[in-house]
């Protein structure tokens, strides 16, 4: 979800209006599952994805589910296409933040 009028106190993603403490809890970028970052100047507050400047925001519980779900996703996909994710291990969100940050 796009992250749009950013405010002194947080933005919309979606449809809701959310802190920037409660992005950088609770969501992760939509591309690369980065950590959402606050960035602030004296005249203008907004997020953005700490390792793609992204500002598409998901929770991270549906990142997490994405995740998860890939595999069984590439299995109904077209025979040429699955072998390009052949060489592709699948891990957890949370290793491969831990892989990624360490």
């Amino acid at each position: 979800m796009i992250a749009r009028y950013f405010g002194r106190n947080g933005c919309i993603v979606g449809l809701k209006f959310r802190t920037y403490v409660t992005l950088e809890r609770w969501y992760r970028c939509n591309w690369c599952g980065g950590v959402i970052v606050h960035h602030f100047s004296a005249d203008r507050d907004w997020a953005r994805c700490a390792d793609c400047g992204s500002e598409n925001f998901i929770p991270e519980w549906l990142f997490d589910r994405q995740v998860a779900e890939g595999p069984e996703i590439v299995k109904t996909l077209p025979a040429e296409i699955q072998a390009l994710f052949e060489h592709v291990e699948s891990v957890s969100a949370q290793q491969a933040m831990d892989e990624l940050f360490n």
